[in-house]
């Protein structure tokens, strides 16, 4: 008997599928949060919980051990604080740019002196903000740069 030629091409498994057709998963936004500060590291992956948009979240303390991470792969987003120990978040940030990071840098800093602002732009910053007082403006600075709509508007 011969077969269908379809059927023979494309033989079903089960209802509505085919080994043929591969399934598509969709790949979280990554973001990476470097902050010394423990009590602040929860802060940003707290308010970045608040973007509506299911991200995954990892948190470093150090210059060092986010260079290490990185290196595995690339993040869609790097939230930086200033002041690290060892090497500072500057640097991190050129060092990053160096590697070919083209995705958005955002530093989220509290201890600010006058030109920072000017130092974090030249490094290759996309966005300075201060804490407390840019807290609001976190939220929709990240949805800005990693293009999520607020829940509201979906």
């Amino acid at each position: 008997m011969i077969g269908n030629e379809v059927d023979d091409a494309f033989p079903i498994d089960g209802p509505g599928t085919s080994p043929n057709v591969i399934p598509q998963t969709i790949s979280r936004k990554r973001v990476l949060v470097v902050e010394d500060n423990r009590d602040s590291r929860e802060m940003v992956s707290t308010l970045l919980t608040q973007t509506g948009d299911d991200l995954e979240i990892q948190a470093v303390g150090t210059a060092a051990e986010a260079l290490v991470i990185d290196a595995k792969g690339p993040f869609d987003l790097y939230v930086l604080d200033i002041w690290l120990p060892g090497m500072d978040g500057i640097d991190l940030c050129r060092r990053l740019r160096e590697r070919g990071r083209d995705k958005p840098i955002i530093f989220f800093s509290a201890m600010v002196q006058p030109n920072d602002r000017e130092y974090v732009m030249a490094s290759g910053a996309n966005d300075f903000l201060v804490k407390p007082r840019d807290i609001d403006r976190f939220v929709p600075t990240v949805r800005q740069l990693l293009s999520i709509k607020p829940p509201e508007a979906r």
